[in-house]
């Protein structure tokens, strides 16, 4: 019954599978099943396979936790699933069911720490998900989960900065993705996360200066998300996709100096976005990413403004859309702060937002 509970948790909100976008609901589902998990483990306190049980649930509660903004209460939980699977591990150290549920709680852990600008203990809580894995001897059969753990590390060697291994990272991620795709070519889920590894293997790029490289990277992910999109038009993660990887095209124009491109690039990842978190209001991701793909173009016109190939006379219309772009980002953030679902560190981006705000009202003023 608890696993039947999870399961409709999965249809429900899981982001890590397509879903009905219903992060409530989910959440819902997996309390009923950790109290019947929670009942199981009592009458069998030393059944591996019952700590193993009840720590996927929390894992699972974890992970949307995080995903509705409430940061510390998502990594309590997933340290509590943790002490139930030392101790499985202590009782079975070699099942693999029970290794990968390690790496799912390592995984989940690292999301959450990067997210609160912690990327060195994020890297060490992936290290530890990848040796989790590397225990299984059928790495074959293991092939999807290091696969997004290597992303996960691309991601976050990114973001600390360690520019040549996160892309030796990130193309390793790509190679293995491709080398899973032979064996499923038609696999939805196995092309999402390509186009999701190929969107890494860009950013990376893009950050070294090898600009022709990245709208390569970013025209074949796009190509795979639009496609993935078409088929499933009303699920929010092949919208939310298929917007990421227009944003990072629009951030690739704007580094080339192609702003009105870069522009109409966020507008379409906006509308797409905008449409996901309709369908799922109360996931905080999602409405932050309508915020955040608003402030970007803010910066991408107040750039344009500043450009000095920008001729005079459109230097004014550029600064009037990255004033309203700055308010329309600022009002979406303060809303989110009025619900009680602003992520952490976000309240420094409504100060930005009003900074900005100001900053290019006196541009316009000064002529």
């Amino acid at each position: 019954l608890a696993g039947a509970y999870e399961r409709v948790a999965d249809i429900q909100g899981n982001p890590a599978m397509p879903n009905l976008g219903q992060t409530d609901a989910a959440l819902t589902s997996l309390h009923k099943a950790v109290a019947l998990r929670e009942a199981n483990l009592a009458a069998s306190p030393d059944d591996a396979v019952a700590l193993r049980g009840l720590a996927r649930a929390m894992n699972l509660i974890g992970m949307l936790e995080g995903q509705r903004g409430q940061t510390v209460e998502g990594l309590e939980t997933l340290r509590r699933a943790d002490l139930h699977l030392t101790r499985a591990r202590a009782i079975t150290p070699d099942d693999p069911t029970l290794l990968r549920e390690i790496a799912a709680n390592r995984d989940r852990a690292s999301t959450l720490a990067d997210s609160i600008g912690q990327p060195e203990r994020s890297l060490e809580l992936l290290d530890e998900a990848l040796a989790a894995l590397e225990a299984i001897p059928d790495r074959r059969s293991q092939r999807d989960a290091i696969d997004v753990v290597l992303y996960k590390k691309a991601f976050s060697l990114r973001r600390a900065n360690r520019l040549p291994e996160a892309l030796t990272t990130a193309q390793a991620t790509v190679a293995l993705t491709r080398e899973i795709l032979v064996d499923e070519p038609n696999n939805a889920l196995r092309k999402r996360g390509l186009s999701v590894n190929l969107n890494e293997l860009a950013t990376t790029q893009m950050a070294l200066g090898a600009l022709d490289e990245a709208g390569a990277t970013l025209t074949e992910s796009i190509a795979i998300a639009r496609g993935l999109y078409e088929a499933e038009p009303a699920n929010p993660t092949t919208i939310n996709d298929l917007g990421y990887a227009i944003i990072k095209l629009a951030q690739l124009e704007r580094q080339r100096g192609r702003f009105d491109e870069s522009l109409r690039g966020y507008g379409e990842a906006k509308e797409l976005r905008e449409a996901a978190a309709k369908r799922d209001p109360t996931n905080a991701v999602i409405r932050r990413g309508v915020a955040i793909a608003v402030a970007m173009a803010g910066d991408a016109a107040e750039a344009a403004a500043g450009d000095a190939a920008t001729p005079p006379a459109r230097r004014g219309e550029y600064l009037s859309r990255a004033a309203s772009a700055y308010e329309e980002a600022k009002v979406r953030l303060e809303a989110m702060r009025t619900d009680g679902v602003l992520l952490e560190g976000d309240e420094a981006s409504i100060t930005e937002m009003a900074e900005s705000l100001e900053r290019v009202r006196r541009a316009a003023a000064s002529g």
